[in-house]
């Protein structure tokens, strides 16, 4: 069995609790029943963390009732507490039962889909990726879906020559990255040695006051001068500590495109797979662009020649200089 790594504590922060309540009460206000949880929210939603942190929640009873829009029908509704924590473990946060849906645009409106399992008449659930709520309908079961990005994943195209290019393009990243964090040593530089030149001034003050306030007033001084001194040094230092490990980095990289399928389809974490997945397009692709093979890749990955469409270049040589964001921010900023 496959172990799901994510976090209890960031799911059910109360953070999360008051965002899963404000999708959940769309179009729900003028209900009774939320009206009245509606009264005392803060208090309402605080006891729910309390009994999530507690791990003394425990999901009550359904209201059972009939009704009539004209076809008679059963219906089981769960209380409004239970069904916040509904819209908080499919809806609201990352969810690892639905990992690709913040990856993943509705093909007719082109927002992020959701991702939820509804339940059938005989209590079986059927989890699907869907965008119903935006006047519009599209329903994609979870299994179909998930066949669907892994038969992308596994015709995924990378050249020689664009692993080439592709390592060009990290070395030129950081050396931006050097030249910048040379220029904020050097600013440090140049602030180090006018604080200590007058600290220097400061001090020789000293030998002319005889006042003991005076005296008193300029050795403070000095102090936050000299703490001010040593706060760039560590700044400088930390700069230092920052700067990119290019042979560790170009091993990330040879490792990312070499097991480019393995990492997105396989290991336990399924939020991590996810992500890497997000990585390989310049932009969301929609899941009908998946299905025929018309996404907008990140440069250097493109498809094998026998995917469904030979209409879906690889990114030309020229087009080297198109920044993969994420990669971007990465070695630029951390």
């Amino acid at each position: 069995m496959m172990n799901i790594h994510f976090s209890y504590q960031d799911i059910t922060s109360i953070e999360n609790l008051f965002q899963a309540w404000d999708g959940f009460k769309k179009g729900k206000r003028k209900k009774r029943d939320v009206q009245t949880f509606e009264l005392n929210l803060e208090d309402n939603l605080f006891n729910l963390h309390r009994k999530l942190i507690s791990k003394s929640y425990k999901h009550g009873n359904y209201q059972s009732f009939y009704v009539h829009d004209p076809k008679k029908r059963h219906i089981h509704k769960a209380s409004v507490e239970d069904r916040i924590l509904h819209h908080l473990l499919y809806k609201s946060v990352r969810n690892p039962r639905f990992p690709y849906k913040r990856y993943v645009l509705c093909p007719i409106c082109e927002k992020p889909l959701f991702g939820s399992a509804s339940r059938g008449r005989l209590g079986k659930y059927y989890p699907a990726y869907h965008c119903n709520k935006r006047g519009h309908y599209f329903r994609v079961p979870k299994q179909e879906f998930e066949e669907t990005i892994a038969s992308f994943v596994s015709n995924l195209d990378i050249k020689p020559k664009y692993v080439k290019d592709l390592k060009k393009y990290v070395i030129d990243l950081w050396q931006e990255k050097m030249e910048n964090s040379q220029k904020d040593n050097k600013q440090i530089d140049r602030k180090i040695e006018e604080l200590r030149s007058l600290a220097k001034i400061t001090a020789d003050k000293i030998k002319y006051l005889e006042s003991a306030t005076a005296i008193k007033y300029i050795e403070e001084e000095l102090v936050k001068t000299e703490k001010e001194i040593r706060n760039l040094q560590t700044s400088k230092v930390e700069n230092k500590e920052k700067d990119v490990n290019m042979e560790r980095v170009m091993e990330f990289v040879g490792y990312f495109l070499e097991h480019l399928e393995e990492l997105i389809l396989g290991g336990s974490n399924l939020l991590k797979r996810a992500d890497y997945f997000g990585l390989i397009f310049e932009k969301p692709p929609t899941y009908e662009e998946l299905v025929s093979g018309t996404p907008k890749l990140a440069p250097f990955i493109g498809l094998k020649d026998d995917f469904g469409s030979s209409l879906v270049p690889m990114c030309e040589p020229g087009g080297i200089r198109t920044p993969n964001q994420l990669l971007k921010r990465e070695l630029l900023y951390h």
